[in-house]
């Protein structure tokens, strides 16, 4: 069996705060070195919208969703959400996987 997917997020060495995004320097103390640290992928869904016009480049793949997930470590990231289930505040959802061009897939835990 292999193991679920991780998000990779990055870390603060001094303050052990976490940014989902790679950011410049710590949001608390300024520290400008974070470092890739992996978490857990799953979460439940904040926010989500369905494109209808994309950007050009993923015109082919429209409708699709775009989904707000706070993961289970706190962090809030965007990512794609797999199938019609799971568009619904407070869907638990789990990283299927990173896209290295549409970043983090996300599918619902529960499919209805």
């Amino acid at each position: 069996m292999t193991s679920p997917p991780r998000l990779t997020v990055y870390r603060c060495p001094d303050d052990g705060q976490l940014v989902a995004a790679r950011a410049d320097a710590c949001s608390t103390c300024g520290r400008s070195d974070l470092e890739p640290h992996e978490v857990s992928g799953d979460g439940f869904v904040v926010v989500w919208t369905t494109i209808h016009v994309p950007p050009t480049r993923y015109a082919g793949e429209a409708p699709y969703t775009v989904v707000i997930v706070e993961l289970d470590c706190g962090l809030r990231t965007m990512g794609r959400l797999i199938g019609d289930s799971g568009r619904e505040l407070g869907a638990h959802v789990w990283l299927h996987h990173v896209d290295t061009e549409r970043g983090p897939i996300f599918e619902p835990v529960d499919p209805m």
